[in-house]
């Protein structure tokens, strides 16, 4: 947790004169897959409760290409997890599941549906493509020919999806996410994929 605050605080410093920056609220889903690469063996698929957390980000501001409604921009965020319910075949793994923290620097491209509306709102829709960072601890079950047990306590660098719908009143703003973070801990490719729903505020300095 301590690297990843210093990052976001770093970004603030260095990108202020162009940087947007948010905290809000959160309710999210977890489902983790990965597999054991010396083995093949994939770990069981386990998923979660709804969570309410926080979240804090900052991103570039948007930037179109010329006078269209397509742009862009660079987001660093981050949020913790914990996913804990086993919903694979078989007999559920004893005091199996994984939480801990993620974080994703993403370029973003979108679409403004109402880039040129004199009102204070906007509606978009993006897709982006970058870094992600996950760390884990936990025990996750891996389905070889004979069901084991695997204990997790790491972290990793690997790469992060996102799809985003967000609405923005003012300063306020709606969205509906889906990042994607993936890493290679103790010997295991995990993907984390985390449905978000967040309502915020985003402020400048």
């Amino acid at each position: 947790m301590p690297l990843i605050v210093g990052i976001i605080f770093t970004l603030q410093a260095n990108c202020s004169y162009a940087a947007e920056y948010f905290i809000g609220v959160s309710a999210k889903w977890g489902r983790l897959k990965g597999e054991e690469e010396a083995t093949g063996f994939d770990v069981a698929e386990m998923t979660s409760d709804t969570d309410l957390g926080l979240v804090l980000s900052v991103k570039s501001k948007d930037s179109y290409f010329k006078n269209s409604s397509f742009g862009y921009f660079i987001e660093l965020g981050m949020s913790s997890y914990k996913i804990d319910k086993d919903v694979s075949p078989g007999p559920a793994g004893d005091n199996t599941g994984l939480e801990g923290q993620y974080l994703y620097l993403t370029p973003t491209a979108f679409y403004d549906f109402f880039k040129n509306n004199p009102d204070d709102w906007s509606f978009k829709i993006g897709v982006g493509f970058g870094m992600g960072y996950i760390s884990a601890d936990g025990i996750v079950k891996l389905e070889g020919p004979v069901v084991s047990l695997k204990p997790i306590d790491g972290k990793g660098f690997d790469t992060s999806i996102g799809i985003l719908v967000e609405y923005t009143y003012k300063n306020w703003v709606f969205q509906a996410k889906e990042y994607a973070p993936s890493a290679t801990i103790n010997g295991v490719d995990f993907k984390i994929e985390l449905p978000t729903f967040i309502v915020g505020y985003r402020f400048e300095f």
